[in-house]
């Protein structure tokens, strides 16, 4: 009995000691375990509210203070990392929330430990949810500086190495800075119309607009980003939130971040936009908010409130859109909140496109006719035509050109009129599209041309070849005697049956015979 006793105590200290072998060393990282997660979350299944997973951070690593670059992984490459280390030896905290099969040691081994940290969460919420439980867990000890991206940043952002140099992070916005200029290939917008959005960074990065009342992109041509060809839009997404909260579409954006404690002053402005939310922000910007603010987002994203536990509790198990496990990756309401990251962290709206000048779209109501007279004689007092220039559906609503100097019209990219026929332009700069069907109807019109040519060209040379092929033309002018002959002997079998159609022309001579023939000899030689 006392040889199993010992056997079981050197059984649970060998135990004891395995487990701390595999434990991290303190100096190095201070995270949970993946078994000890795994053991945090065992038994949770999708329709239960989804646990928050403890991660603690480094709080003793004074030379983290400064910086840190979040990483939001699955299955991702890390190759660019690894340049990115090389590159730049300042970057010295890294942190990769790795969602994915991989197993932490595996990461681990491609990067050196004082760099860089993995962290392995629970697969939720997609990268939305990867910031905020960073944010969660570090709200009281941020570092000064945060750059958030996803793990295969060059898709979104080809110059993202260069972003991080450090002659161009001394022109970030020091509050907020977008990093992108595209979204991913499946979702890419076309080049002819991200050329003429708001550039920053030396035009790295594309500054983008969304519009409060519809939820989509307002480009700086004044199409929304449904109305905009081969464009993928959120309509669908939209429709989805409307159903969710039993509004209009207008109001699919007001109500969500009043919800948030994040209230619009003018429900029917321009929110800046950050495409694939990779972007760079300060500590105070994070600091805008409360921590229950970002407690009350991830419930939200994850459908862990109150409208989203109903939706839930409907909701099937299974691979799919609109099953369990779709909504806890955040569902439609992901790419709604990826819409409205800037705008949380930095409160900014606009009520004019910044490139084009256009004033944002005024929802279409009509007008009661005491409010429309008064309109009427402001107009007639001012002496000014209205400056409504309609060219919306009503669903978007018209657009007003913004009453700016001289020098911001000059300055705008482009200055939008009503769409009018390309004949109606002259001297007006035409935009993309009509230039392109105005070059298309050249080349058709340059084709015709050219057919017509070869047609003409083709009946002047067969005219001509037909010409040569001929033979000379009878002369116009016969003999009077034709006959080599000029006495032939008269044919005796020369038919004289009686003519019985008699020459009526009378006889010339002035002596005529007393004794006609009544049937002449036809032939007129003796």
């Amino acid at each position: 009995m006392v040889c199993a006793a010992m056997l079981a105590l050197l059984a649970a200290s060998s135990g004891v000691a395995a487990e701390a072998g595999h434990r991290e060393r303190a100096d190095l990282t201070n995270i949970l375990s993946r078994r000890l997660q795994l053991r945090q979350t065992a038994g949770d299944v999708c329709h239960d509210s989804p646990l928050p997973v403890s991660t603690p951070p480094v709080a003793d690593a004074s030379k983290h203070r400064d910086h840190v670059l979040l990483v939001a992984r699955y299955d991702e490459p890390l190759d660019w990392l690894t340049t990115l280390l090389a590159q730049e030896p300042w970057i010295n905290n890294v942190v990769v929330y790795d969602k994915g099969a991989d197993t932490r040691a595996t990461l681990e081994e491609q990067f050196p430990s004082d760099r860089v940290r993995i962290r392995k969460l629970p697969n939720l919420g997609r990268e939305g949810e990867t910031l905020l439980h960073y944010i969660i867990e570090h709200y009281d000890m941020l570092p000064e500086r945060i750059w958030f991206m996803q793990a295969d940043p060059l898709t979104h952002q080809p110059k993202m190495l260069e972003l991080l140099q450090p002659e161009n992070i001394k022109k970030y916005d020091p509050v907020f800075q977008a990093l992108t200029t595209q979204f991913d290939v499946y979702a890419r917008i076309p080049d002819y119309l991200m050329t003429r959005e708001e550039d920053q960074m030396d035009g790295m990065v594309k500054q983008m607009w969304v519009w409060s009342n519809s939820g989509d992109i307002m480009f700086s041509n004044g199409w929304r980003e449904g109305q905009a060809p081969n464009v993928l839009g959120v309509d669908n997404i939209m429709k989805d939130l409307q159903d969710e909260l039993g509004v209009g579409r207008a109001d699919v954006i007001p109500r969500t971040v009043a919800s948030a404690g994040k209230a619009l002053v003018d429900r029917n402005v321009l929110i800046p936009y950050t495409m694939s939310a990779m972007f760079f922000m300060s500590k105070d910007a994070v600091h805008s908010n409360s921590l229950e603010f970002y407690k009350k987002a991830r419930k939200y994203l994850l459908y862990d409130d109150d409208i989203g536990k109903s939706i839930i509790a409907k909701s099937v198990s299974g691979g799919g859109m609109y099953t369990c496990e779709w909504f806890r990756q955040g569902g439609h309401r992901g790419y709604l909140l990826e819409r409205l990251w800037q705008y949380y962290f930095t409160n900014a709206t606009k009520k004019e496109h910044p490139v084009s000048r256009l004033a944002v779209p005024i929802q279409y109501q009509p007008m009661r006719a005491a409010a429309a007279a008064a309109a009427a004689a402001v107009l007639v007092a001012q002496a000014k035509p209205p400056a409504t220039s309609a060219y919306y559906p009503q669903l978007s609503t018209d657009l007003k050109r913004s009453k700016g100097s001289a020098a911001d019209a000059k300055s705008a990219t482009l200055l939008l009129e009503p769409l009018q026929s390309v004949s109606g332009q002259a001297g007006k700069p035409l935009c993309a599209r009509q230039r392109r069907r105005a070059a298309e109807k050249k080349k058709r019109a340059q084709f015709a041309a050219q057919v017509l040519a070869l047609a003409l060209a083709l009946a002047l040379a067969l005219a001509l070849a037909l010409a040569l092929a001929l033979p000379l033309p009878l002369p116009l002018t016969l003999p009077l005697n034709p006959d080599p002959n000029p006495n032939p002997t008269p044919n005796p079998t020369t038919n004289l049956t009686p003519n019985p159609n008699p020459n009526p022309n009378p006889n010339p001579n002035p002596n005529p015979n007393p004794n006609p023939n009544p049937n002449p000899n036809p032939n007129p030689h003796p």
